[in-house]
């Protein structure tokens, strides 16, 4: 059985059975796969093929006419990703004798003759296999990205937590979110959305939004009309990383919980409060937020992420009104529904705006808070080191 085949058998499962069920379906699956004896030898050649049938793609001359071979790693580590899962269904022999086997079959593939440039990687992936079997090691060097070898996270996960993911509603930022939450397997999912915005959100992805424009206040029809095309500059869409989040969650069985409180009043009532000065200002800022763009929005982002603190105590006393109903006021109301929930489930993944989650920390009583920011989503090595931190269930990276 390929390996992709078995991760379409366990996407179906994985959102539908309990940890129990699906270690006793897995067992079966692997038991299964180890009775037919699977041929390495020939998933390795396959998987050999395939980069060749792709070379024009892969492969390329330098100048010296030096012939460049592609990394296949992760083409050869998705066919078997599957092994990291024995393990964690309890077949830890099952998946060392397959591990073996794989080693074997890159052994006999350097040794044919037949495997030309590929001989020196197959060589290198071997040595590197065989030092994880030395150390036991059954799961590290295959391929974590795939929906098998995310149940690693889903078995390994110890104890009550709740990951705080900040983010940006105007950048795209679907596939970090998306990649926590899966390979987190919460038991719900916490999303910095009133019910209203959520329906509509819901309503967009299924085709099935009404064609009448919904009312909305002056206010809140800028501030909409401003993030979207803010989100249209950066490639994204509005509430994209929310319904990143949502789909993630359901396919893994997480229960979906809005967690803010009605946005067009909050805007409302902020306008309302506000002095006819943090009027004036606020309407400059937008003036000059719409000039900006994307350059400005950018400059924002990495002065809050060098001294947060002073960031939000310079909005404070700009806009205090706004700072205290966009941001004061909707924390205690979303780490109340934080701690409430918190009754009901052990692991939940909350994703709120970046500017809520010091905020929110200080407000939610659970003791163990792992806090991925916007500016780790933002960055591709810092990213990294949070992929590897929620790979290995850890509380900090």
């Amino acid at each position: 059985m390929a390996g992709e085949h078995v991760d379409m058998l366990i996407s179906e499962m994985a959102g539908k059975l309990s940890d129990d069920q699906l270690r006793d379906c897995l067992a079966a699956v692997f038991k299964r796969i180890c009775e037919d004896k699977v041929d390495t030898k020939a998933v390795i050649r396959g998987t050999m093929e395939n980069a060749w049938y792709d070379m024009d793609c892969l492969m390329y001359y330098e100048d010296d006419d030096s012939l460049k071979v592609p990394d296949i790693t992760g083409l050869l580590r998705d066919a078997f990703c599957f092994v990291p899962a024995m393990v964690h269904a309890d077949l830890v022999e099952e998946a060392a004798e397959f591990c073996t086997c794989i080693a074997d079959g890159l052994g006999e593939m350097c040794a044919d003759g037949k495997c030309g440039p590929y001989k020196e990687f197959f060589a290198k992936q071997r040595e590197s296999l065989l030092g994880c079997i030395e150390k036991r090691d059954y799961t590290s060097w295959f391929d974590y990205r795939s929906p098998s070898a995310t149940l690693i996270s889903r078995f390994s996960m110890v104890g009550a937590m709740i990951t705080i993911i900040g983010t940006g509603h105007v950048f795209n930022l679907a596939e970090p979110v998306s990649f926590i939450v899966k390979n987190t397997w919460p038991d719900a999912v916490l999303v910095e959305l009133d019910m209203g915005r959520y329906n509509t959100l819901m309503s967009k992805q299924e085709g099935s939004e009404s064609d009448k424009e919904p009312e909305m206040s002056s206010i809140y029809r800028q501030t909409a009309k401003y993030q979207e095309r803010m989100s249209k500059e950066n490639g994204a869409t509005v509430g994209g990383e929310f319904l990143a989040a949502i789909n993630t969650g359901k396919l893994v069985g997480a229960e979906i919980v809005p967690i803010d409180t009605d946005a067009m009043k909050v805007l409302n009532d902020m306008w309302d409060e506000m002095s006819a000065k943090e009027r004036l200002r606020y309407k400059l800022s937008g003036i000059s937020d719409s000039i900006g763009g994307n350059k400005k929005i950018k400059k924002a982002q990495n002065n809050f992420a060098m001294d947060e603190e002073a960031y939000i105590e310079g909005m404070r006393r700009k806009y205090p009104t706004l700072v205290k109903k966009l941001i004061d006021e909707r924390n205690a109301s979303m780490a109340d529904q934080i701690n409430q929930a918190s009754k009901r489930f052990e692991n939940m993944v909350v994703v709120v705006g970046d500017a809520h989650v010091e905020g929110l920390c200080r407000l939610i009583e659970d003791p163990v808070i792992r806090k991925i920011r916007l500016a780790d989503l933002m960055d591709k090595e810092r990213m990294d080191k949070v992929r590897d931190m929620v790979w290995k269930g850890e509380e900090t990276r």
